[in-house]
């Protein structure tokens, strides 16, 4: 009876397998509240989608969210959408790019998205911020109350005072900055400024985090 059982479970799980993916995808579809917004619908129906631009292709879907947004165009005023600052507004180019994420292209919509919160409070999206370390540290905080407690402990760091007494620092690495790039002027040399600008960055970040250590040595990197 035993082994019998076992080989209706084992018959039966592909089966159940098979099923809940079926109306997995159904859901994502036609049922979800994304379902109403355009966009591939392999896209909508599984991050396979994005798993092969992203993997097999390299990174490649960016590229490829852009072009997207060109073919599906804008979409026009949701009827259910309601804002108080936006009434009848164009929502622009939404586009679903994944089973639970959208692409916004419009800087219009900046506003609406990113609020304070007074006017709601936002919890930061679990599966993006994984990329960001365990949400033991501030900028994965999920939470909005437990990421304000933990940005409070940082905070006085990035005063208004302190930002100001930091200008002429990060002025000076500007300005080194500035000098290299002219003395490469009209050699043919070529610039990555992939590789320049994170440089830059973190030569500020080093005069910051020495409290203002003036002798510290020219850009970390090379910029060409």
């Amino acid at each position: 009876m035993a082994l019998l059982s076992f080989e209706y479970a084992f018959v039966l799980f592909p089966f159940l397998v098979v099923a809940y993916n079926v109306a997995l995808v159904i859901y994502r579809l036609l049922f979800s509240p994304l379902a109403k917004f355009p966009g591939p619908k392999l896209a909508a129906a599984t991050l396979w989608y994005q798993y092969y631009y992203d993997v097999v292709q390299r990174g490649r879907y960016t590229w490829k969210i852009a072009e997207l947004h060109a073919q599906y165009g804008t979409l026009p005023a949701l009827s259910n959408y309601h804002s108080s600052t936006h009434s009848g507004l164009q929502l622009g180019p939404i586009l679903r790019i994944s089973p639970y994420e959208l692409h916004i292209n419009d800087p219009e919509y900046y506003d609406e998205l990113y609020v304070g919160s007074s006017t709601r409070r936002t919890l930061k999206y679990e599966w993006a911020v994984r990329g960001f370390g365990p949400t033991t540290n501030a900028f994965a905080t999920i939470s909005h109350e437990l990421h304000r407690t933990r940005r409070g402990a940082v905070a006085p760091f990035f005063s208004k005072t302190l930002v100001q007494q930091l200008e002429p620092s990060v002025v000076a690495m500007i300005q080194k900055l500035v000098s290299r790039l002219e003395k490469l002027k009209g050699t043919g040399s070529i610039i990555n400024l992939i590789h320049m600008y994170p440089c830059l960055t973190s030569d500020i970040s080093k005069q910051f985090w020495n409290h203002f250590t003036p002798d510290l040595p020219d850009l970390s990197c090379n910029v060409s």
